[in-house]
């Protein structure tokens, strides 16, 4: 039987009305907000930086520099509503958490409109390139905005934080674009003005990010690839694998039979990775909130966390074992 999804709960501020949607936007009183941050983890990972598109003004407030101001300026434009992707569940909440109390701002989540209201599927880039916004570059992806924070932190190159702001102002800028297409196509055929939609912002090509996306892209493939496990590995948590530092792996150890180790995340917790061989197959663990999400789904729908993955890529010494025959059975584990 196919689950369903469980429907997001609109917050108490959210604009319901696309119409007063329009109305807002045509008279200035949208501003768009990005986020980013360590990782998903709302109890466990922080905000490293925040895009804020206000009229034709992207204004950036950053860990360690200038985050304090982020909710004094909200609450400055507080006639203005704030516009996100998916801000429902996870922008806000963690801006809120980060302030200590919460926003009284009308909202308007672009993802509620586009899921919920016109069943348009897709994320927030998606979107965008189905809009017209396209690019010949090779794909950011959010895993590549924890990479650059973490990076520049350790090399204190300023070229990864210029990078990191980039990414995350040009996702504000989308999110303008894309709003204005979603009001468009609600918008045709009710005999209502469209909105005008902003130009494609069209940028020189950042040497960091392109380097950044063609490391995951290529080393996320070469890791899928090198196990036989291909049916529980997507290329998105393959290229987030890509990522983590050998050197965030601790304690592996490889048998015949048995592989474990220790794997440091972004949000510099530890997390327990086995995968041992037994009669019927091979049982898998790791006691990150990613792989525990499994428990949830139906089995052929299962796949491993990035952890799992990344000590799957360094278990060079166990090729040829019990543990890595085609076909074998994967029994997750998640006590």
């Amino acid at each position: 039987m196919k689950r369903k999804r469980q429907p997001i709960v609109p917050r108490a501020g959210e604009v319901q009305d696309i119409a007063t949607i329009g109305s807002l936007v045509r008279e200035g009183k949208v501003i768009y907000l990005d986020i980013e941050t360590t990782g998903l983890d709302l109890a466990r990972d922080v905000i490293t930086t925040v895009s804020v598109l206000d009229g034709d003004t992207c204004r950036h407030f950053t860990r360690d520099e200038n985050l304090q101001d982020l909710v004094p300026y909200l609450e400055s434009n507080a006639d203005k509503a704030i516009c996100t992707f998916n801000g429902t569940t996870f922008d806000l909440p963690f801006i809120e958490r980060e302030a200590g109390r919460a926003l009284a701002h009308r909202t308007i989540d672009a993802y509620l409109l586009s899921s919920e209201r016109l069943f348009i599927p897709g994320g927030l880039k998606k979107l965008r390139e189905g809009f017209g916004w396209t690019s010949g570059e090779e794909q950011n992806a959010g895993a590549d905005a924890v990479w650059l924070w973490f990076k520049w932190k350790q090399d204190h190159d300023p070229a990864y934080r210029e990078a990191l702001l980039e990414y995350c102002g040009e996702d504000a800028l989308s999110l303008r674009f894309v709003l204005a297409h979603l009001f468009n196509l609600w918008a045709a055929g009710r005999g209502i003005e469209p909105l005008a939609v902003p130009p494609v912002q069209d940028r020189p090509p950042n040497p960091v990010l392109q380097e950044v996306a063609r490391r995951r892209a290529s080393a996320g493939s070469a890791l899928k690839a090198s196990t036989p496990f291909s049916t529980f590995i997507d290329d998105g948590r393959a290229s987030r694998a890509a990522l983590i530092p050998d050197s965030n792996v601790h304690g592996l150890a490889a048998t015949g039979t048995r592989i474990s180790a220790s794997v440091t995340g972004s949000s510099r917790d530890s997390y327990a990775v086995w995968l041992e061989a037994g009669f019927g197959g091979t049982r898998v663990h790791c006691d990150c909130q990613d792989f525990a999400k499994n428990e949830r789904l139906p089995e052929p729908r299962r796949k491993f966390c990035k952890h799992v993955i990344k000590v799957l890529a360094l278990s060079s010494p166990a090729r040829g074992s019990a543990l890595f025959q085609e076909g074998t059975r994967v029994e997750f584990l998640f006590k």
